[in-house]
């Protein structure tokens, strides 16, 4: 019953470090050198120009659910009829499915 105890009396206190954040020469390559006048001006054309695409699929994708919620309407306004697509709306989704 003396067996001595093997266990430290004091609890170890851990400081927590701070991280270690690479700088942008050690991240890989994921900084872009600086751009010329030329390509930036290019890279703004390229993004202008998406962006216009996006509005107009954004258009597109919004006349399209306003002829279908038009046509589900209109269904039930004939007295509980199940709703149907018009062959304009099925054209139009159709036209967008590869």
């Amino acid at each position: 019953m003396g067996t001595p105890n093997n266990q430290p009396s004091q609890a170890t206190v851990v400081t927590p470090q701070t991280p270690n954040f690479p700088t942008g020469s050690q991240t890989g390559g994921n900084v872009a050198p600086p751009m010329s006048p030329g390509s930036e001006a290019k890279e703004k054309q390229r993004v202008t120009l998406l962006l216009d695409i996006n509005i107009q699929l954004l258009m597109e994708a919004s006349r399209i659910q306003t002829i279908t919620n038009a046509e589900k309407v209109k269904a039930v306004e004939h007295a509980g009829q199940e709703p149907t697509v018009s062959i304009e709306a099925k054209a139009a989704g159709n036209d967008y499915i590869a």
